[in-house]
């Protein structure tokens, strides 16, 4: 799926929202579960602690991914269900950083681990500008955000640790409060599940505004403080549960301002 999103550092947020609604969707799929399930039989913890588990999950998607830039100049989100199903043929999911964390924070919805999308500023060396990493955060036992990154050194760090937070979505918290779930929901566990939540997804952010180039398909979450509404992208916010991004974000006044040149992945 391909979006046309707002010129400069809102299009971070606007990738961000359309990842955590997509995950979220998507984490209600079987065979998100079922593979989430592999990873964690593949830990061999017999009960695993949610440190653990994410880091199953994030090392499995390692495993089977490669980081592979957008192919166009617009913002490119590859649904879960379409990794999961190149992966199944045993090829590795090309993907870069934003689809990676999608599959990374539905594979960890799925199995009950508290779940978000994040971007974080990074910086590559003294002096240079900086760049955005998108990246899945799950919350562990002690209530720390945690990064499962898959594509970097960044994984397993408590976000807090990560550099510049520039935005934290959470995946969405009630489901029914998506619009097109229920349609969604229809289709879970059968052939027309992949096709149905692409449908969701590109009716929800292509007549906002965030156009959609994909010519075979015909749960916006609240922004945080720290991702203004974009005017482009639809209005009816999905509730998320209060105080989760300020706690991601220490509590505070938010994160620091988006950088000047920023690339997510």
């Amino acid at each position: 799926m391909t979006f046309s999103l707002s010129p400069g550092p809102r299009a971070l947020s606007e990738t961000a929202l359309i990842a955590a609604t997509l995950a979220g969707l998507a984490a209600a799929s079987p065979t998100v579960r079922r593979a989430a399930e592999e990873a964690l039989a593949e830990s061999h913890a017999k009960t695993p602690s949610r440190e653990e588990e994410m880091r199953a999950i994030g090392a499995w998607v390692a495993a089977r991914s490669t980081w592979t830039a957008d192919s166009t100049s617009a913002e490119e989100i590859r649904s879960p269900l379409e990794l999961l199903r190149e992966i199944s043929t045993g090829r590795r999911a090309r993907a870069d950083c934003d689809c990676l964390a999608t599959l990374t924070a539905a594979l960890l919805a799925s199995v009950g681990v508290p779940s978000g999308i994040a971007v974080v500023a990074v910086t590559a060396a003294p002096g240079s500008l900086d760049s955005a990493h998108m990246v899945a955060v799950g919350l562990d036992d002690a209530g720390t955000w945690r990064i499962v990154d898959p594509s970097a050194a960044l994984a397993a760090r408590p976000l807090a640790e990560a550099g510049r937070i520039i935005d934290l979505v959470p995946l969405p918290a009630d489901l029914d409060e998506v619009p097109g779930w229920r349609a969604y929901a229809d289709a879970l566990g059968t052939p027309r599940e992949e096709a149905a939540l692409r449908r969701v997804v590109l009716d929800l952010f292509h007549r906002g505004g965030a156009e959609s180039a994909d010519k075979t398909a015909p749960s916006t979450q609240r922004p945080t403080r720290s991702s203004p509404r974009s005017p482009r992208l639809r209005g009816g916010q999905i509730p998320i549960p209060p105080g989760l991004a300020e706690a991601a974000l220490g509590g505070g006044g938010g994160a620091s301002p988006p950088p000047s040149a920023a690339a997510a992945g």
